[in-house]
């Protein structure tokens, strides 16, 4: 239930390094070697392309300070690195055009530098007679002091004013791709907003009173402003009168706004989605408008060919050839006579997508001649193409690196994300550490069940030294994650593990921790979630309600019932600048036979970056004599935190959060844990990156230390 999080960054194929936050609330950094295999008939050719001058001599050219200049503004390896390598091969490479090319090419780079009184002058060296010279003068620096905007519309000067700011700001050199792109930009802005024939002139000149100091002026001559002159739609075919009125409506909509080639395109868009909504898959919209001239309205005429509803006859794949065709059309849930309307085609794309076997899916649609039988005279049959482009399933990843906890570690991946062809995941891996090593096998199933229903089967084993004991554990565990709706989520697991905790340094007198301890436990969980967005939540709630068991009658040797909830809400406080997340969560474990308590492994603990952030992973617990963790059969805690947006992605939080482990059923009595910070956060889209530095002003039970910097990725309320 820990987030966990890797981000790699990739040096050369096939290596990256990488940093990771673990289960463990460890970080990790190493080195990583991934191989993805790769069909050979289908792999790109990775062949250079040969050059023909590759093994001609190159010619010896020279960048040079000019008579008088004692140092360049850009480096002579830069400036010459400017002139191509091909350019400077070949026994035509002094001719006088090559040379004036590579002159030009210099001088272009200065002015960029912002030296636009830049010269550069070629010349044969007089001691190395096959030597030329690029003597350079760079002339003054020019500095942007002031600009302004001449001739623009009234209710645009702002704006424009504005995006010059933005490409030509002072204080910064006049370079000639920011002055293009600035014209640019303007005459854009211009044209988005009815001014289609709108020019844009730029001049940079000297102030007469500082000649490094440079004046911007932007002229514009706007011409007319172009408004639509729409009128109904003239409609060939037969719609029933809600769809023709629908487009109707939507072609009166643009009367009168401003008059753009985009608004144009956009409204034809529109006009063809309201068809193909309602299954008009060949329809054929024709948009005629004037171009503009002497009078401000534009004059646009609609000609709509609806054509016959489409309805599926065939379904034709291609580039799936790892995927089984038969699991493709599982996935895309269309059989033959499906009207392809409301959307069902998207809808059928995106299942495809979310099965994962393919880095891109599209698709198109083709009228054919011949009609299905007991198909309607006024339908039209069509074929649905689907082309795609798969995904390597198969890799393999090793990695060598240096963990916070764990030490000198290393691993062994290999992965196949479409075994079989049916878009199952199977993984074989294992770890190796200065305090951990294991082995684990997993399964992941998506269509099993039903779509979207997510069946994992997992075995692992291995042994990891904790803080309070050593733990030796084999276990399967097969899980169910089902969402009931677009809120609501099913999951169920069952585990049957046998754990044994060995080199104890917190006493536990109960008998059953000595061995191998058989533990079988089937979970189930609600989770409902409210929120606007999942990963960087404003508003809403969530709510998880979960209940566990553990018995003979499951393969247990111990015996206990679990009850968990988790309440969560946000709301913005000031619109999204200053919101307000609060949490309250609790578990219980109640043992069902004889014992006088659980393993220690099968016991709660609290602490880390998702419950009271003062203290590190576990170390909110009852402890024993020497100040070890022993855990407890009841857990509670309850955050509140305060999030404030502060410049673009950065926001900062203010928190509380306090909690309590007891070793009973039921009980939270004494003293709380308590944190007490602040942190930052960067928005990502898959949620922030988030520090958080907390002070425990109580009691420390198994904390060496009175605060804890925490380092995580994403919101767990």
């Amino acid at each position: 239930g820990l987030p966990s999080v890797r981000l790699e960054y990739q040096l050369y194929d096939p290596w990256y390094i990488f940093g990771e936050r673990d289960l463990y609330e460890a970080y990790n950094l190493g080195l990583m070697w991934r191989w993805i295999f790769a069909d050979p008939a289908r792999a790109k050719s990775t062949a250079p392309v040969e050059d023909e001058r590759e093994d001609e001599p190159v010619a010896d050219w020279r960048v040079v300070p000019a008579a008088g200049v004692d140092q360049l503004p850009v480096s002579a390896g830069k400036l010459l690195a400017t002139v191509p390598a091909r350019q400077r091969r070949g026994s035509d490479a002094n001719q006088p055009a090559q040379v004036a090319s590579a002159a030009q090419r210099i001088v272009d780079r200065l002015q960029e530098a912002g030296y636009p009184d830049a010269r550069v002058q070629p010349t044969i060296s007089t001691i190395h007679p096959e030597r030329i010279e690029f003597a350079v003068t760079p002339g003054n620096s020019w500095t942007i002091t002031a600009s302004r905007v001449q001739g623009a519309p009234t209710d645009l000067l702002a704006t424009l004013e504005a995006i010059v700011a933005k490409g030509l700001p002072r204080g910064t050199a006049p370079t000639p791709s920011a002055e293009i792109a600035t014209r640019a930009a303007l005459r854009q802005a211009l044209r988005n907003t009815g001014y289609a024939l709108a020019e844009v002139r730029s001049e940079i000149v000297r102030d007469p009173q500082a000649v490094t100091n440079a004046l911007v002026t932007i002229t514009i001559e706007p011409g007319l402003h172009y408004r639509f002159a729409t009128q109904a739609p003239t409609i060939i075919g037969e719609l029933d009168a809600a769809i023709r009125a629908r487009l109707t409506e939507a072609c009166l909509a643009v009367q009168g706004k401003d008059w753009t080639r985009r608004q144009v395109i956009n409204l034809r868009a529109q006009l063809l989605q309201i068809l193909r909504l309602e299954g008009y898959a060949f329809a054929r919209v024709v948009l005629t408008d004037d171009e503009p001239a002497l009078l401000p309205d534009v004059l646009c005429s609609v000609q709509i060919t609806s054509g016959a509803p489409a309805i599926v006859q065939a379904i034709n794949l291609s580039g799936f050839d790892y995927t089984s065709h038969e699991y493709v059309r599982h996935r895309l849930q269309l059989p033959l006579g499906t009207p392809l309307r409301d959307g069902e085609p998207e809808a059928a794309l995106g299942r495809l997508r979310r099965s994962g076997v393919a880095r891109s899916v599209k698709s198109t649609v083709t009228p054919v001649g011949l009609a299905l039988p007991g198909m309607q005279p006024e339908q039209q049959p069509a074929e649905l193409n689907i082309i795609a482009e798969e995904a390597p399933p198969r890799s393999i990843e090793l990695t060598a690196g240096y963990g916070s906890y764990e030490g000198a570690r290393g691993s062994a991946l290999y992965r196949d994300s479409n075994l079989f062809g049916w878009g199952r995941t199977w993984e074989l891996g294992g770890n190796l550490s200065q305090r951990s090593h294991g082995t684990h096998t997993r399964i992941i199933d998506h269509d099993l069940l039903g779509i979207q229903r997510i069946l994992s089967v997992t075995l692992s084993g291995g042994w990891r030294q904790e803080p309070s004991f050593d733990r030796t554990s084999y276990a399967s565990e097969f899980s169910l994650r089902a969402p009931l709706t677009d809120w609501l989520d099913l999951r169920t697991t069952y585990t049957l593990e046998a754990e044994r905790a060995s080199e104890r340094a917190a006493a536990v007198d109960d008998s059953q921790d000595q061995g191998f301890v058989l533990n079988g436990v089937l979970h189930t969980s609600l989770l409902w979630d409210g929120r606007d967005n999942r990963q960087l939540p404003t508003r809403g709630g969530l709510a998880d309600v979960g209940f566990a068991v553990s018995d003979p009658a499951l393969g247990s040797q111990i015996s206990y019932i679990e009850w968990s909830t988790r309440l969560g809400w946000v709301l913005p406080v000031v619109d999204e600048r200053l919101i307000l997340a609060t949490q309250v969560a609790g578990s219980v474990r109640r043992i069902t036979d004889d014992a006088d308590n659980l393993p220690i492994q099968y016991r709660l603990f609290l602490g880390g970056s998702t419950t009271v952030r003062s203290f590190g992973l576990n170390e909110l617990s009852p402890v024993s004599a020497s100040g070890d963790a022993l855990g407890g059969l009841t857990a509670g805690y309850a955050n509140v935190e305060l999030r404030a947006k502060v410049s673009g992605k950065f926001h900062v939080a203010a928190f509380y959060d306090v909690g309590k482990v007891c070793e009973r059923s039921w009980t939270l009595d004494g003293a709380l844990g308590q944190a007490i910070g602040g942190g930052l956060r960067y928005h990502l889209p898959i949620g922030p990156l988030r520090v958080d530095a907390a002070y425990n002003p109580g009691g420390r039970w198994a904390a060496d230390q009175s605060y804890a910097i925490e380092g995580a990725i994403g919101f767990t309320f």
